[in-house]
Parts: C-alpha cells; structure tokens; sequence
C-alpha cells in the first residue's frame, strides 16, 4: 500500500514538530520518501559572480542553513538530515515516530528536495552538494 502524508499531517507522534513538507510511505516496497520544498531562488548576482564563495554562501543561506534574525535555521538539506536522523536514531529511545509509518518495516529512506530553482536542476549540483 501507497500512502501519501501531506504537511499537515507529517508530524512526529509526541510533538509538534513538522516531520517534512511530505512523507510517500510505500508499505510493500519496505521504504519512505521524504520531501522538503524550497521556493527560494539563488540570487542572479550570486549565481553569475564567477566566485565560488559568493555562491556557495547564497546556496547555503538558501538551502542548507540560513539565518533569521542572527538564529540559524535549519533550510532543506539540513531539514532532510534532520528528519531523517530523529526518524531513524540508533538509539531506540531517541528514535521519534510518524502516526501512519510503520518503522519495523522500513528498509530504504530517500530524501527529496524540490526547489524552484533551476540551477538545483543540473547533475552537477547533487555532487558538489555531496562534496562539501
């Protein structure tokens, strides 16, 4: 079975806390997908500068960790891997739950993010991501 949980209902059990943008929860394929959705855009400034700090700085203010009001926050990337970590703790006792998911039978995790912004798009951007 193939469920779909929306963002208002992608909460961890015991807290208020929002799991994820999404959760696709493919029961017979033993996995879970999760999503998170940025519509931030790279700034064209940034994007075009031809300086890889300047760009990575914009990259990471957008979909890694950004800041409000001098607090960092969590953004996307660091979302997903947040999620995904409280989902699936070693330690049993630290391990949070999602009303609907079955975690026993969860053998795959994917994370997903979709933005609105084209450079996200390019083969290149999942490896840089990776690198650093």
């Amino acid at each position: 079975m193939t469920n779909y949980i929306p963002s208002y209902l992608a909460k961890f059990e015991n807290s208020n806390g929002q799991a994820s943008d999404g959760i696709l929860y493919l029961e017979y394929e033993n996995s879970v997908v999760f999503f998170e959705a940025k519509s931030s855009l790279l700034a064209v400034k940034d994007k075009y500068s031809w300086n890889k700090d300047q760009f990575k700085a914009d990259l990471w203010k957008k979909f890694v960790e950004g800041t409000e009001e001098g607090k960092k926050e969590k953004k996307g990337i660091t979302q997903l891997v947040a999620t995904i970590s409280n989902f699936c703790n070693i330690d049993k006792s630290c391990r949070k739950s999602i009303k609907g998911i079955d975690y026993s039978k969860i053998k795959y995790v994917f994370p997903v993010l979709i933005t609105l912004e084209p450079a996200m798009d390019t083969c290149i951007m999942n490896n840089y991501l990776n690198l650093e």
